[in-house]
């Protein structure tokens, strides 16, 4: 017998419909911005950080590459060129790490394959190495996010072939944190778990799968300080299928 989860409203919603948010606390700041937009196509992206829109650091088994494709602006193609162990590069704040208010980290992730032979994954960090969030897709296809109290959400069907947008809200004064991948909310207002109440860095992790072939896209990395309106997906019946298992 089938069991049927718990279905959001976002699963429903109709093609370019946004959900607007709102959050009591504004002040229009961009602590972050990496688009790409400005790099050369098929070059090496590079370290002079995020200031000039490249990353704080890359690691040396790490192909990080500028591609004009699959996004439709530029963005970053990402390859390890040592499986079977994961490696990273980095984007940190370009000043100092926040710790009051309202921290929001935007995404858009391109996979093409995810499971067992490919598993990269983003992990969130204070100033301090403790993350305060992990995102990673798991050997079934689905995605999984952990903190410091445990396990998040689990079970999140993880698309390829097409953008997979991320939008990450922290509440630096109460600990808590809420989530959206692929335009539905997963995580609601949960107490992480880190006393390091602040946000610094961006960690890109590569496969620590087996497939040399194995490589993601990422693009329009932000970080801000308001919870701007979150765009959902029209539903296709292979998209709400996802949402029924046995």
């Amino acid at each position: 017998m089938k069991h049927i989860r718990s279905i959001p409203l976002a699963a429903f919603a109709l093609p370019l419909c946004m959900v607007v948010v709102p959050w009591a606390s504004r002040a229009d700041q961009t602590y972050l911005s990496v688009t790409f937009d400005d790099k050369e196509i098929d070059a090496p992206l590079g370290t002079g950080g995020t200031a000039i829109g490249e990353a704080t650091w890359i690691g040396d088994k790490v192909d990080a590459i500028v591609r004009s494709t699959p996004f439709p602006t530029p963005c970053l193609e990402v390859h390890d060129t040592d499986v079977p162990y994961p490696h990273n590069l980095g984007f940190e704040l370009p000043t100092a790490s926040v710790s009051t208010g309202l921290v929001v980290i935007i995404m858009d992730l391109w996979y093409e394959q995810v499971g067992e032979s490919c598993q990269p994954y983003i992990e969130l960090y204070p100033a301090q190495w403790q993350a305060l969030l992990r995102i990673r897709p798991q050997n079934d296809g689905t995605i999984t996010l952990t903190d410091l109290s445990g396990t998040a959400a689990e079970g999140i069907p993880c698309p390829t072939g097409r953008p997979l947008p991320i939008l990450v809200a922290f509440d630096m004064d109460a600990g808590t944190y809420s989530a959206w991948l692929d335009g539905s909310q997963v995580v609601a207002d949960r107490a992480h778990g880190n006393p390091n109440r602040n946000f610094y860095r961006v960690l890109i992790n590569t496969s620590s799968g087996t497939d040399p072939d194995c490589r993601f896209w990422i693009d329009q990395i932000r970080v801000i300080d308001w919870m701007p309106s979150v765009p959902t997906r029209a539903t296709t019946w292979g998209t709400l299928r996802a949402l029924f298992r046995d």
